[in-house]
């Protein structure tokens, strides 16, 4: 059974798909996993769909992948290195310093601070109290409360590094500290503030020349493999690699996918944060080692400067996606007619059937024309589907889920959000006819 309705925009395609689910839940006995929502345009579609089932009480996933460039994991790659880039400036300093993972950078663990007096000393000039609260009620970067009873070391090192690299930003502004040539040179000159407390100053001054021994000596081998053109591809990349196993990246990244699913669950708009965000945390690791690989696979013999190496990683970020799992299974399923799995669907409701959004259109040019192709044909040499073969894919293969799905609503649209007249529906819905069983509404 397939049907096809016309409505004005996607709002109100929305609107009418979330009532006939309300309407056949209610009185046919459907659960909400029994209906999908397919789309060759979901980004458009995604704007709409939260608000409008939120009214309805509808519970959904939208089956999307999430762009990583802004990842803190991401961040702190690209903040590493452009430390080396622009040669230690203020800016990337401290953007790789609050990437929410350089902390480890800055903090001693137990063995050193037993075995270090000095180091003991410096914290308790810091002014942190082991007794305190230092280690309750602190909040990490995506807004997740760190328990004192359940994470108590790394509530308080997370505290000591935030509390660390205040004073270094403070002192690095204060001094107008730029350059490697400075971080490498030991500290001596105090701030006026400190000046009237001697002891307190030499204290203060351990802290920071402490903190400033350890960015210098993490980021040597780095500067080294990036000055000039003087080391191939493969070899930064395994150098970078080391960076990051170095302050234990993938086991902070467990950490806070763990805490991240053992916090309270936040939901919004059917959309659950905590889970998203545990489920970025969990693959971004593998994520960024098969980038790695693939670099260094393709160019790791080639030798580039760090602004090359740089631009050829954020292309890498640009393009790869997180996949996000529903986190429950009584839901409506919101997704593309091509990526989205259709197992189990008893009513499939395909909107926005225009031309431009099914098929797609394409955002590139062919290298090969249609009439090069047209001519290759012709000495029996194959080649992926042009534009014929791709004309209405989507729309021919409904036949095949009409045998799956029990009923399907195709939506036409009139026109787009600002007034816009949509693009013409399928060349006068010509495609349609070859679909056994549509009916016109």
């Amino acid at each position: 059974d397939i049907s096809i309705t016309s409505l004005k925009d996607p709002r109100q395609e929305l609107s009418f798909v979330a009532r006939e689910i309300v309407r056949l839940v209610r009185t046919k006995g459907y659960r909400y996993r029994d209906f999908a929502v397919v789309t060759g345009d979901v980004p458009q579609y995604a704007n709409y769909v939260p608000e409008t089932f939120a009214q309805y009480g509808i519970p959904f996933f939208i089956d999307q992948t999430r762009n990583i460039l802004f990842h803190p994991f991401i961040e702190f790659i690209r903040a590493a290195l452009e430390v080396v880039e622009f040669d230690f400036s203020y800016q990337s300093v401290f953007r790789f310093l609050r990437s929410g993972l350089a902390g480890r950078l800055l903090t001693e663990n137990k063995t050193e601070q037993t075995a270090d007096e000095d180091g003991a000393k410096a914290k308790a000039g810091a002014g942190v109290n082991d007794e305190g609260g230092a280690g309750a009620g602190v909040v990490d970067e995506d807004g997740v409360e760190v328990k004192a009873g359940s994470d108590e070391d790394g509530a308080k090192a997370w505290a000591d590094a935030e509390d660390v690299i205040d004073r270094l930003e403070n002192y690095v502004l204060a001094k107008g500290i730029r350059g490697r040539k400075r971080w490498s040179e030991k500290w001596t000159s105090v701030t006026k503030r400190d000046a009237c407390h001697p002891e307190a100053a030499q204290e203060e001054m351990a802290l920071l020349n402490r903190a400033r021994e350890r960015i210098v000596l993490a980021f040597e081998p780095l500067c080294g493999l990036f000055s000039g053109k003087k080391h191939t591809v493969a070899e930064q990349t395994y150098g970078l690699y080391e960076f990051i196993t170095a302050l234990d990246i993938e086991a902070q990244l467990r950490e806070k996918q763990f805490l991240l699913e053992q916090a309270e669950e936040t939901e919004y708009n059917g959309v659950r944060r905590n889970q998203t965000r545990a489920q970025e945390y969990g693959q971004i690791y593998k994520i960024v080692m098969d980038l790695f690989d693939k670099v260094t696979s393709l160019l790791g013999e080639e030798q580039m400067s760090i602004r090359e190496y740089t631009d050829i990683l954020d292309a890498g970020f640009s393009a790869a996606k997180v996949g996000m799992i529903p986190p429950g299974n009584d839901r409506v399923t919101v997704g593309d007619i091509e990526r989205t799995r259709l197992n189990h669907i008893r009513i499939l409701f395909f909107v926005g059937v225009n031309d431009g959004i099914v098929p797609k259109a394409g955002s590139t040019g062919s290298i090969i024309s249609q009439f090069e192709r047209e001519k290759m044909a012709e000495h029996h040499l194959m080649l992926a589907g042009g534009a014929g073969k791709s004309l209405y894919p989507e729309v021919l293969s409904l036949s095949e889920l009409n045998q799956a799905v029990g009923r399907i609503v195709c939506h036409l649209l009139k026109g787009q959000p600002g007034g816009k007249g949509a693009a013409p529906v399928l060349s006068d819905r010509n495609a349609l006819q070859y679909v056994p069983g549509t009916k016109d509404p």
